[in-house]
């Protein structure tokens, strides 16, 4: 299976691939520093299959291996540096369903929440969507003080 790496450059990313490659999946980096809704198009229209996308700043461990694929889109949790406490992160897997559907409606995400706004969607028209308990790596370990400055803005303005 094909994982995704969504990269503005952060200085984990080739730790990111290199783990994930040695626990066995083929890798693809998307790097830019473009708006969100057009890294998420990039990922969408580049996937064909089943995949997985993750943010260059999680360091995955071998429990990624243990994603479910019963469902057509699935969040699981990592140590979160940036909040010091476990949280629901990225790596997100994807039925070829749910890929499908999203570039079938892809006008319809919010821009500024794309990957939020597609769980929904695809919620909101039967698909089975699902949060796992499994702690599948280390979100924002070794990042640059601009980075977690960015990453402390983008919650704000947010609102989570």
């Amino acid at each position: 299976m094909i994982t995704f790496i969504t990269s503005i450059g952060e200085s984990t990313t080739e730790i990111c691939r290199d783990e994930l490659k040695r626990f066995g999946f083929d890798t693809m980096v998307i790097y830019g520093v473009e708006s969100w809704i057009d890294k998420y198009r990039a990922f969408i229209y580049s996937a064909t299959d089943k995949c997985i996308r993750i943010d260059a700043d999680v360091i995955p461990n071998e429990n990624i291996k243990e994603l479910p694929d019963v469902y057509d889109m699935i969040q699981a949790h990592t140590y979160d540096i940036y909040r010091n406490d476990i949280g629901i992160t990225s790596p997100v897997y994807y039925s070829k369903r749910a890929i499908d559907f999203i570039k079938d409606n892809f006008d319809k995400l919010d821009k500024e929440r794309p990957e939020t706004s597609a769980w929904r969607l695809l919620q909101e028209n039967g698909y089975s969507v699902s949060t796992i308990k499994y702690i599948v790596g280390v979100h924002g370990l070794y990042q640059r003080d601009e980075d977690i400055e960015r990453h402390k803005k983008h919650k704000i303005d947010r609102k989570q």
